[in-house]
């Protein structure tokens, strides 16, 4: 009876080990996550450094509709739980800033946004062609509860009236991270890298720049927070351009009220390695607001790509490496 005993103790001990070990593995792999994507994820994506070229530009701080002349806009009030305007309410730079207002349930959605079509610019073609940032300051002060979702942004090829049936979008769900949506397909929501820890604040102004490319073969997608790269996915089914895209107000129709405001929006085309820009290029006509910084320092490098060469961020991934095998050798006892 003793040896059974002692048998029993020895099992609970093991089982309580092979508990704690599995917990300690999620954790380890949730850590090892938020290093950032696997070695070679970024290869067809544009890093920036001093052999950056900005070669076209778009941008607008909200002060006028005039900048959207020529662009749709959704009707100002649809008379059923939404609106938008221009308003002097809340303002990051300049009078203005434009305002999206939810405040009753509707369907089929919550909308309320200016479009900008880059393809109706005269002169050339206007879509941004290869890499492109875009960069915005978003203020929201909108709860989303379980099945609900705000998204901030929608990136389209199409030259249709509407984003048309390929685009991506920038999401923010009940998890309450922002995440790339519509990638690499439409429909899905798949990605390279997520950072799922990174909630996105309230009630203050937050910085979302994103890149595109909508190259057909080797399509890509980033978007950070204030800095913090938070989701990538690779981009099928472009051609190449970004045509139009929109910042604004579109939510998911039972959410009851709430608010969100743009400000100081930038779209910037890029090339690389000597590459010359676009024969095509439409200049823009008004000044930009906060064109990005084109330098080789990259201290405080809001484009900066984390560097997997690192001899730190390498001695950190092994670490984790040989502590996960540990684990993964005592669940297997």
């Amino acid at each position: 009876m003793p040896e059974f005993n002692e048998h029993n103790k020895f099992s609970n001990n093991m089982n309580t080990i092979q508990s704690a070990s599995l917990a300690l593995l999620l954790v380890c792999t949730l850590v090892t996550a938020q290093f950032g994507p696997p070695v070679g994820w970024d290869t067809g994506i544009i890093k920036k450094d001093s052999n950056m070229r900005i070669c076209r530009q778009w941008a607008t701080s909200f002060e006028s509709w005039d900048d959207f002349k020529n662009f749709d806009i959704t009707p100002l009030n649809n008379g059923l739980g939404s609106a938008h305007t221009l308003t002097t309410a809340r303002a990051r730079s300049g009078k203005q800033s434009h305002m999206g207002i939810i405040t009753s349930i509707e369907d089929p959605m919550h909308t309320g946004y200016p479009s900008v079509q880059l393809f109706k610019n005269s002169g050339a073609n206007g879509g941004f062609s290869g890499g492109v940032y875009i960069e915005v300051w978003i203020w929201m002060d909108i709860t989303i509860s379980y099945d609900q979702w705000v998204t901030i942004g929608q990136l389209s090829p199409s030259t249709g009236s509407t984003p048309g049936a390929r685009f991506i979008s920038l999401d923010i769900g009940e998890g309450g991270y922002l995440q790339i949506g519509n990638a690499p397909d439409p429909g899905y929501a798949f990605h390279v890298y997520q950072n799922y820890f990174n909630m996105f604040p309230r009630r203050q102004w937050v910085n979302v720049t994103t890149y595109v490319n909508f190259d057909p073969d080797n399509g890509y997608a980033a978007v950070w927070q204030d800095g913090t790269l938070q989701s990538v996915s690779k981009v099928n089914g472009g051609n190449y351009r970004l045509n139009q895209l929109h910042f604004g107000l579109f939510a998911q129709n039972l959410i009851p009220s709430g608010v969100i405001y743009n400000d100081d929006l930038t779209i910037t085309e890029v090339t690389t390695n000597g590459q010359a820009c676009p024969a095509d290029a439409y200049i823009q006509t008004l000044p930009p607001t906060n064109p990005p910084e084109v330098i080789a320092d990259t201290s405080n490098d809001l484009y900066e790509w984390v560097d997997f060469e690192d001899s730190s961020a390498n001695v950190l991934s092994i670490g984790l490496m040989v502590v996960c095998s540990f684990i993964a050798t005592l669940l297997m006892l």
